[in-house]
């Protein structure tokens, strides 16, 4: 056909208990419209338990690969624990299963001490 195929921008927002995925098309405006359906948006969300601390920060890590950066992995610290994971490959993206691997790594307490 020789036109190029659109390409997907992906967003992440964490909170302190809930991690959003947005997949779609830039302008924004049109990326997120579809996720205004609650079925469709519930799909892309992950819900945890409260933790002790509101405190929550998303850290994304890229690669290269023939010379280009691509998506690898994430962590995303919470209130319960550090959850990681991996980016499926940018060929086998299917809504709403960008996310390959979402392990969890709870925080224990020793001594009394968290």
């Amino acid at each position: 056909s020789g036109e190029k195929e659109a390409l997907q921008t992906l967003v992440l927002v964490a909170t302190d208990d809930t991690c959003y995925q947005f997949i779609g098309q830039m302008p924004f405006d049109k990326l997120f419209e579809r996720y205004t359906d609650p079925k469709i948006m519930n799909k892309h969300i992950k819900k945890l338990p409260k933790g002790e601390s509101d405190d929550s920060e998303l850290k994304v890590f890229y690669r290269k690969r023939n010379e280009q950066l691509e998506l690898h992995s994430f962590a995303w610290m919470t209130g319960v624990g550090v959850y990681h994971g991996k980016f499926r490959e940018k060929d086998a993206i299917h809504e709403p299963l960008t996310i390959k691997d979402f392990l969890s790594d709870s925080y224990q307490k020793k001594n009394g001490l968290s």
